[in-house]
């Protein structure tokens, strides 16, 4: 039996007509046990909300993290899903046990489910991860994105940069 998602959309923000709230799929890019992040009786809501967007311009991606392992891979996250922008500021809730995670979200202006690079590698499409993160020469590690999420309900602002 499957495990009941752990996505649900923020009060505040518009549904798409497809009826599924917010989350639109699972990222082709990144295959994710979504189904592996069921609500437990000690899941606690975590609010992510995404700045900074280009508004009107492609979906929001995110993809969430448990380990360093997973997060260095980068193509096992824990969960993965994508929203539809419609302004600067996106919101969504995840039900998620206590524990430590990473967000790395960018922004698919160009639509084709992976993140824009340059010839150099380089990111071309607004990126950001939990706590602001940023690395030197690359992405940041697991240990400078990680939040600790506890038994309450909690939030976090993830901004995205150009």
């Amino acid at each position: 039996m499957p495990c009941p998602s752990p996505f649900r959309p923020a009060r505040r923000s518009r549904a798409p007509a497809a009826g599924a709230g917010l989350i639109l799929a699972v990222l082709a890019a990144m295959v994710a046990p979504v189904g592996a992040v069921g609500v437990t009786a000690t899941a606690a809501p975590l609010t992510v909300t995404v700045a900074n967007a280009v508004p009107g311009l492609g979906e929001i991606r995110a993809a969430i993290f448990d380990s360093p392992e997973a997060m260095d891979k980068g193509d096992q996250p824990l969960a993965a899903l994508k929203i539809r922008s419609f302004g600067d500021r996106t919101s969504f809730t995840l039900d998620l046990p206590a524990g430590t995670y990473a967000l790395r979200v960018f922004q698919d202006i160009d639509g084709d489910g992976a993140l824009g690079r340059s010839l150099l590698g380089m990111p071309t499409e607004p990126i950001g991860f939990s706590n602001d993160a940023m690395g030197a020469m690359g992405p940041p590690s697991f240990d400078q994105a990680a939040v600790r999420h506890g038994e309450q309900a909690g939030a976090i602002t993830v901004t995205l940069r150009r």
